[in-house]
């Protein structure tokens, strides 16, 4: 059970969750916000999360001085707290004061300053995650990306190196040390490849994709699906993806193995078997 309260424009979610639950919804219609809030939880909404979900995609911000708490909260309503609950694990964020938030994930509460200093150090995972969001686009990235899963090829199920494989051929981008921008490989190859290694991250927790379908033809898109299917059996992984276009998803899915489980707003929301 999925349940969102007080968050950006969702005010109040819930929903039951299966392994693969797709969010679907045109623009602004809460689909990435979804996935933002859970994001949140597996992270524990440290500030270096928070700026990633409160500001817009400029890297030149500077959060300590252009993010305000209230903006992450339903119509700015920080009297409310945000809550995140999936299956038992439940994230609470309330404001303190206009810089400053308390979070509580589980039984544990801390205190975030914002105009204090805060450590450059990386997220703190409290629930393993992997996210796709965009497509990679910095050729370092690429090539550990690459390199990741030719270095890790022990640790990845036969049968999900063959599904891959059957996406992307993979020895034609083994690192020739050099690193590959993603015009090299294609925006279909590169994203395939992206969520082929946010899999690997996501082995027992949380597995984020933003607008599924992007850059993929029907037969990759199949392909891809059944990847995701047998991956998130394989590894223990719960899927939550969004589209908007929903109707690409079903065409290559058998009807039956829909059930819509959720409506907020704008978005249908369904778990896939």
């Amino acid at each position: 059970m999925l349940k969102i309260s007080n968050y950006k424009m969702l005010s109040n979610l819930e929903c039951p969750t299966g392994n693969f639950n797709l969010i679907t919804g045109g623009n602004q219609s809460g689909c990435t916000t979804t996935l933002q809030a859970l994001m949140l939880l597996c992270l524990g909404a440290n500030p270096l999360v928070v700026q990633s979900v409160g500001l817009p995609k400029d890297h030149g911000v500077d959060y300590r001085t252009s993010f305000k708490i209230p903006n992450l909260f339903h119509n700015n309503n920080f009297k409310k707290p945000i809550t995140v609950n999936l299956d038992g694990q439940n994230l609470q964020i309330k404001s303190v004061t206009p810089h400053s938030y308390e979070v509580k994930l589980n039984e544990n509460r801390v205190v975030y300053d914002l105009k204090m200093p805060f450590p450059e150090e990386k997220e703190i995972t409290h629930i393993p995650l992997g996210r796709v969001f965009g497509v990679e686009q910095n050729p370092s990235e690429l090539s550990y990306y690459l390199n990741y899963l030719f270095q890790n090829n022990g640790e990845v199920d036969d049968d999900f190196l063959i599904m891959l494989n059957s996406i992307v051929t993979l020895h034609h981008y083994a690192d020739s040390g050099k690193p590959l921008h993603c015009m090299q490989m294609g925006l279909s190859a590169t994203r395939v490849v992206q969520i082929a290694v946010e899999v690997l991250r996501a082995k027992n927790g949380i597995l984020l994709i933003d607008d599924i379908e992007m850059g993929l033809d029907s037969t990759t898109l199949s392909k891809l699906l059944k990847m995701l299917f047998f991956a998130s059996k394989k590894y223990n992984i719960q899927i939550f993806a969004t589209s908007h276009n929903p109707t690409a998803i079903m065409s290559e899915i058998d009807g039956s193995q829909f059930a819509l489980v959720g409506v907020n707003l704008k978005n249908l929301i369904y778990n896939i078997t």
